[in-house]
């Protein structure tokens, strides 16, 4: 307690160079928690939208399916092998009892070529279930409307294919594709929308829905045949927890393990969620430079503290302060400071949090749109934040506490021969 009480009353000795600290620190903190929080909702949000537009939390493919990615950067004609139509059928009828109406959604993707105003681009086709709407949370409309189980032959296609080919909604566009037997169907499709993918537009990804069962003639599909199926519960635990559940049921129920391979979405999502991660490096680099500057900031100021307090630290070594009790002294002073402006910083921080997510940052244009959306609700993320602020607080004190033993060890008669 002595030893608090003293660390206050340095504190207080030279109130400029706390408020100074108190300051940086305070500063750099608000910059560390908020860019914390704004960037965690990114990558939250590629990773919804990863979710809801391509593979769901898990993803049943043929059991003769390769575990690959879904997609890669060059789109080419190589296509998923199916489901049968009976083995979907059963399997989709078992899913329907362990998850709510519109978790569970049967799918057909295809690769194939686009053509309009003389144009032509590869193009990943998805078939979406009538009752799935997940893909809405994280597909932003630009124009048009989403699909309608009504609007026969109506397509929903991503801003980077519609700019490629030129197309506005209204318009009509030819699709060819190669049926299982090598016979090229083209068909004729109406553009009823055109939207970007939340957080994802940076990929220039060329996507094409479409209804399943217009999927399902177009490309020369059976009856009931599908690529995937695509869960996306509200609630239930982790993909690896719902590939368990899903498992033992597909297991009570004889459904064959080799007529279904069953993976986490994550996992099929290729080059994309490799950004995510690069994009997680990026902004841990970026806090360590923080950290680092912070360490740098601290050892100069108990430096200066040192050459400025030569006489004081001289009279309380000769009336017998230890030269540990000396540097836990300035140790504390430091810390209660640094503590200080974390706490601050981070209340702070959380106020305009919550008001930006309320508030939102709205008709964002330019670069910053293909990373944060046309709008942007940045969300508190109480597990990162958690984990700057301890870092912080341990940084600050191997930083602190290493210096103020250096200057612990001045010898009093030398500071008092300098006086």
């Amino acid at each position: 307690m002595i030893t608090i009480k003293l660390a206050f009353k340095d504190i207080l000795h030279d109130k400029m160079r706390a408020l100074s600290l108190f300051f940086f620190i305070f500063v750099i903190t608000i910059t560390l928690v908020l860019s914390t929080n704004v960037l965690g909702t990114v990558e939250s949000n590629m990773q919804n939208s990863i979710r809801d537009c391509f593979t769901g939390d898990v993803i049943i493919r043929s059991g003769e399916s390769t575990k690959g990615e879904i997609y890669s950067w060059n789109i080419d004609a190589v296509n998923e092998v199916k489901i049968k139509g009976d083995d979907a059928k059963k399997q989709i009828s078992v899913l329907n009892d362990l998850y709510s109406k519109g978790d569970v959604s049967g799918r057909i993707r295809y690769n194939g070529m686009v053509s309009m105003h003389l144009k032509s681009e590869m193009a990943m086709f998805i078939g979406l279930d009538a009752n799935y709407n997940a893909y809405k949370e994280s597909l932003q409309l630009i124009e048009g409307n989403y699909l309608s189980a009504n609007e026969g032959n109506g397509i929903l296609m991503t801003k980077a294919i519609a700019e490629a080919l030129g197309a506005k909604v209204g318009e009509t566009l030819v699709v060819d594709a190669t049926a299982e037997d090598g016979k090229v169907i083209s068909k004729e499709l109406k553009v009823i929308g055109i939207a970007e993918m939340n957080s994802l537009s940076f990929f220039n990804i060329p996507i094409i829905y479409l209804n399943l069962d217009d999927a399902e003639k177009l490309f020369g599909y059976g009856k009931g045949e599908l690529t995937d199926i695509v869960i996306t519960p509200n609630k239930g635990g982790s993909a690896q927890t719902q590939i368990n559940k899903i498992t033992d049921k597909f297991n009570s129920q004889d459904i064959n393990e080799s007529t279904y391979t069953i993976q986490k979405g994550r996992e099929l999502s290729g080059y994309i969620m490799d950004f995510v991660t690069i994009f997680s490096l990026m902004f841990i680099a970026l806090i360590v430079i923080l950290f680092i500057i912070i360490g740098i900031l601290v050892i100069n100021l108990i430096v200066m503290i040192g050459i400025q307090r030569k006489t004081d630290i001289g009279v309380m070594k000769a009336i017998g302060f230890s030269k540990r009790k000396i540097a836990v002294i300035y140790f504390c002073g430091i810390m209660l400071v640094s503590i200080l402006a974390l706490l601050c910083a981070t209340l702070v921080s959380f106020i305009i949090l919550s008001i930006l997510s309320n508030v939102g940052i709205t008709n964002i244009t330019g670069l910053m749109r293909n990373i944060f959306g046309q709008n942007f609700y940045p969300s508190i993320k109480f597990g990162n934040t958690f984990t700057v602020l301890i870092t912080a607080v341990v940084v600050l004190g191997i930083f602190s506490y290493v210096p103020c033993r250096k200057i612990a060890n001045l010898n009093p008669v030398d500071a008092f021969k300098e006086n």
